[in-house]
Parts: structure tokens; C-alpha cells; sequence
């Protein structure tokens, strides 16, 4: 979900989980979560930026505590490239992201084998060539850093990705092929190993 229902859609999920007998330690999913790509491209916030991290902070603090199955957060990248962003700027800002809420978290006393694991990504996809090597890339990145700065464990070292094909790439002009362009997308998703 986008941020601004994350509050009330993760509520009644641990609602309705629990009216059917379901404990959130059960619960498994994903929640978009990511409030700095809202201010950097998207201007879908509805607090400023400290109360937005303390209530990001506040859900990992829970769901860390109760819902350990739980990605508590998808750091977007997609959205950078669908404002223009090119695949290896894409790739900094998202990761540049992730070390942010990385630093706001431990400075909020929690550890960050509490939290990292819990993270998830998404980035979009496109035919250039950096796109059949973004995954493995950030994936490199994303693991020395996290075992070197911050000592993690090797789970959350571990940076899991979803891919979406580029909404940006797909032509009114050229209709016909927007089927093979996805397509292609995905592909090239798929032989970087994205988890989704």
C-alpha cells in the first residue's frame, strides 16, 4: 500500500488476521512504507519529514517486535525512474534511501538486525543495458555496506527486489510493441535473479 494508508491498511489486516484466529507473528506481505521517494519525486506526503520518519520508524518498532514475516517497507526506486531518473541514478537514490532509513532507525535505539531484514526494494525496469545488471549490483553494494558500516548479520545483508516493468517505456505511437517491450522487461528482471 501507498503511504499514506499504510497505517490504517496494516491495522485492519492484523484486524482481520486475529478475528480469524491468525496472530500478526503469522501475518506475512509488504508495505510500500517509503515516505522519502514521496518527497523527492512523487509529493504524495501528508506529514512533514520528521514526523513521516517517526511514524515509519514506529511501524518497524511493531511489526519488529510482532510481525517478524513482514516487510515493513518497500524503498522505491520506480518512481525516480518514472520522473526521469536513468537506471544507475535510480539505483543510488534507492540505496541511498535504505542507508537514510538505516541511520534514522539505529538512532532511534533499535539494531539493525531488528530491522534490515525487513526491508524489501523495488525499482523499475527498462531495455537499457544497466538494467540486466541493477539487482546484482545493488546487491553487491547493499552487502559490503551493510556487513562493513553496520555489521549486520548475513540475513540482513541480503537485499531481496521487486521489479516492475517500465509504465515510462510503453508508446501510444508504437501500441503494437508495448507487449514485447514488458515483456522483454521482464525478462531481463528475471535473468537478474529479482525476487518478484
Amino acid at each position: 500500500t501507498m503511504n499514506g494508508a499504510v497505517l490504517p491498511i496494516l491495522a485492519l489486516s492484523v484486524v482481520a488476521a486475529a478475528e480469524q484466529g491468525l496472530a500478526p507473528a503469522q501475518l506475512t506481505g509488504t508495505i510500500q512504507n517509503d515516505i522519502l521517494k514521496e518527497f523527492m519525486v512523487r509529493n504524495t506526503y501528508i506529514y512533514p519529514p520528521a514526523p513521516s520518519m517517526r511514524i515509519i520508524s514506529d511501524i518497524f518498532a511493531f511489526t519488529s517486535a510482532e510481525m517478524p514475516k513482514f516487510n515493513s517497507i518497500s524503498i522505491s526506486g520506480y518512481h525516480m525512474a518514472e520522473a526521469g531518473a536513468n537506471p544507475i541514478t535510480q539505483l543510488a537514490f534507492t540505496l541511498a534511501n535504505g542507508f537514510t532509513f538505516c541511520e534514522y532507525f539505529l538512532a532511534r535505539g533499535m539494531t539493525v538486525d531488528e530491522f534490515a531484514p525487513t526491508f524489501s526494494f523495488f525499482f523499475s525496469n527498462g531495455l537499457d543495458a544497466e538494467y540486466s545488471v541493477l539487482g546484482r549490483v545493488a546487491r553487491r553494494i547493499w552487502a559490503v555496506a551493510m556487513s562493513e558500516r553496520y555489521g549486520a548479520s548475513e540475513r540482513s545483508q541480503k537485499l531481496k527486489y521487486h521489479i516492475q516493468t517500465s509504465g515510462r517505456s510503453l508508446h501510444a505511437q508504437e501500441m503494437d510493441f508495448n507487449d514485447i517491450r514488458t515483456t522483454l522487461q521482464a525478462l531481463t528482471a528475471l535473468q537478474d535473479s529479482c525476487n518478484s
